[in-house]
Order: structure tokens, then sequence, then C-alpha cells
């Protein structure tokens, strides 16, 4: 039976953070974090309207995203 795929996406991620450098940002708010504070919940500014979603480990999610997609290409390959 083949895994079902999350609803979360790399579209939707690219829809709310962007990378500059070596910092993640907030496309919203351009509040930052860098990768070496990643266990800490992403802290958007005060009037950020992605602060009403709850705390977001965007670092975590670009990382499971990006290890199923390498899982899903091996698969496609094997």
């Amino acid at each position: 039976m083949p895994k079902s795929r999350s609803p979360f996406t790399m579209d939707c991620w690219n829809k709310a953070w962007i990378i500059h450098g070596h910092k993640l940002a907030c496309r919203h708010c351009g509040a930052k974090q860098c990768p070496t504070t990643d266990e800490h919940p992403f802290r958007h500014t005060d009037t950020c309207e992605m602060s009403a979603t709850g705390p977001r480990y965007p670092w975590k999610e670009l990382n499971d995203l990006l290890k199923a997609d390498l899982a899903e290409t091996r698969r496609m390959l094997h």
C-alpha cells in the first residue's frame, strides 16, 4: 500500500518562508531564525498574522519535507 503524502508540501512551505543567506525568514513579517536555534519555535513579530497559527518549527518542517522528497525519489528510481 502506498504511503500517503502529507498535505503539507514544499509549495505550502515556500508561501510562508524564505531562506536569506543562512537565516530563514517569515514572508509575512520578515522575522528571522538561524538554523542553530531550530529547536525553538519561530518567533514572529507581534503583529504578524502567522503568529496566530500556533508554534511552528520551519527548519524541522523543511528537513522533513526534504527527507520525504528524497525518499520518494529513491523509491521511484528503484
